[in-house]
């Protein structure tokens, strides 16, 4: 019984059912992040990602799930984990995850997605 309660409690609180909002699109992929998962901490900023590629990419993936935060104070970010699915929108079968404990910040590059999630959450 516990198994099958922790297996509802996990189909609710997955990706699938976070509320994606658009904050940037090319001719390659589309950006969203969900703001319900917006955590804000001082300057930090915790958030998920998500790219959802037009094309499926070398490793047959067409999206894929980050978990980063940024510092809104220091323009730089780091990325806990990665998740990458063969569906869009982090569906289908789930083709890798990695997960980091980051110590070194990275600087947002301009005209970047990383750049355009900063934005975004930092004027929050």
């Amino acid at each position: 019984m516990k198994t099958l309660l922790l297996a509802i409690l996990f189909l609710f609180t997955s990706s699938a059912w976070a509320e994606w909002i658009t904050i940037g699109e090319n001719d390659a992929d589309t950006l969203y992040i969900d703001f319900a998962s917006l955590k804000p901490n001082g300057q930090i900023r915790k958030i998920q990602e998500l790219q959802d590629f037009k094309q499926r990419g070398k490793g047959g993936e067409m999206s894929v799930l980050t978990k980063s935060e940024y510092d809104c104070e220091k323009l730089s970010y780091r990325v806990f984990a990665v998740t990458t699915y063969a569906g869009s929108m982090a569906t289908g079968k789930k083709l890798s995850t990695k997960t980091a404990n980051p110590k070194a910040w990275v600087l947002v590059i301009p005209q970047t997605d990383s750049e355009t999630v900063f934005e975004t959450v930092c004027a929050q």
